[in-house]
Parts: structure tokens; sequence; C-alpha cells
């Protein structure tokens, strides 16, 4: 028996430059529940000190950034945002 050919995939291309229209934050969450900031494309976000790594969610939050996803790993978690590049 002939199998007929699949049908085509057409991939879309990626385009890196949409990539500079947006700021990037990453927050990591170790165990201990204490937690670093880094951004990428963006100044670190003005936050009070002390503040819980929950409180830093909310904040950002408050402050325009876009959760865009979640990555539980064994060690930590960490939470990716994105916001619109400001003029």
């Amino acid at each position: 028996m002939v199998r007929p050919d699949p049908l085509p995939i057409r991939a879309e291309k990626w385009d890196p430059s949409g990539m500079a229209s947006w700021q990037h934050l990453e927050v990591t969450v170790r165990a201990d529940e204490s937690y670093a900031l880094e951004p990428f494309g963006a100044a670190m976000p003005a936050l009070e000190p002390g503040l819980r790594w929950y409180d830093v969610i909310t904040e950002l939050g408050d402050q325009g950034w876009e959760l865009v996803h979640v990555a539980p790993t064994p060690a930590a978690r960490q939470f990716w945002f994105k916001r619109p590049k400001r003029a």
C-alpha cells in the first residue's frame, strides 16, 4: 500500500525584531522564598524594599507588567513578564 505524501507543513519564520518592541522581566523565586529580578531591555522596576515575592508580583502588575509565563522547577519558580517599550 502506498501512503500519500503528508500535507506540507508551512512554518512561519520567527522574527526576533518583534522582541525589540517589548521590555522583559524575569522574577526567580527560590525555595526559601527569596527572589531575584532580572530585566531584559528594561530598567529595574521601582519597588519598595522588603516586599515579599508575591507582593512584588502584584506590584509589577500595577506597574503595567503582564505575566506571560510561569515555569516551576525543583529549585525555584520563574515568572516571566513583558510590557511594551516606552518611547
